[in-house]
């Protein structure tokens, strides 16, 4: 199986749909869950969870 390669704003968008499903506290932990996309990967688009959210 490959890698999903997202672009950054689809990645914000899967982000705010999360945020809109489990609430606005979400942890990276439950967006990783959620989403199906790694912490590395968010670290590495946006320089970590607290720019990403």
């Amino acid at each position: 199986m490959g890698r999903k390669r997202y672009s950054d704003e689809a990645l914000l968008e899967m982000g705010r749909e999360a945020a809109a499903e489990l609430g606005p506290f979400l942890t990276q932990y439950e967006f990783s869950r959620h989403a199906g996309v790694s912490s590395t990967t968010i670290h590495d688009r946006f320089g970590g969870w607290t720019d990403f959210r």
